[in-house]
């Protein structure tokens, strides 16, 4: 898949953006979602949720102190693109793999 591709994926969800604001991780979609359940200060609006391929999540705030945003999570198979978890810092270059994201016990 090209990096076209994954940009067009975001642009069907209604998200203009570079591949460069894309992370990619190895985490499945329903990762996101147990964290998102267990692990961020605001749950934010689950828009839609496919286990094993979608998690789209509205006004979520991972982490304490940064602004609410919405959260994709797209699985390519072997591995998943996100758009927004990382730090929203525009002057920092992004990286383009996250980090695992660390779940309390399931």
């Amino acid at each position: 898949m090209s990096d076209a591709d994954i940009v067009s994926r975001f642009e069907r969800l209604g998200y203009k953006l570079a591949i460069d604001q894309i992370a990619f991780t190895s985490e499945s979609v329903e990762d996101f979602y147990d964290a998102r359940e267990t692990l961020w200060t605001g749950v934010g609006t689950i828009k839609i949720y496919e286990e094993g391929g979608l998690l789209l999540v509205e006004k979520a705030q991972p982490r304490a102190g940064q602004p609410s945003r919405d959260i994709a999570v797209i699985s390519l198979g072997h591995a998943r693109a996100v758009m927004g978890v990382l730090k929203p810092d525009k002057s920092a270059e992004l990286p383009r793999y996250a980090g695992r994201m660390e779940l309390s016990e399931r």
